[in-house]
């Protein structure tokens, strides 16, 4: 792979990141594109998001869909615990 990043999120709740980890795992796994590899990695109140591509414009939008999915998903956890 050509073009590497590493994004690190840190989030106010610890539960927070081997949530959005569980629920991405099946995106991970189904991936189509052979153009892109995504891993992600819990720790406490962190998450990781390791991205590796054939070049500069498959990793900005694999970077780009799974920091959409993680926004999303946090949103509803925050909901969530606000609601319950």
């Amino acid at each position: 792979m050509a073009a590497k990043a590493t994004v690190h999120l840190t989030f106010a709740s610890q539960k927070y990141p081997a949530l959005l980890v569980r629920a991405l795992v099946p995106e991970i796994n189904s991936s189509t594109s052979k153009r892109f590899e995504v891993k992600l990695q819990s720790k406490a109140n962190s998450l990781s998001l390791l991205a590796e591509a054939t070049d500069v414009v498959a990793l900005r939008a694999s970077i780009n869909a799974y920091l959409r999915w993680i926004e999303s998903l946090k949103n509803v956890l925050e909901l969530m615990d606000k609601l319950c």
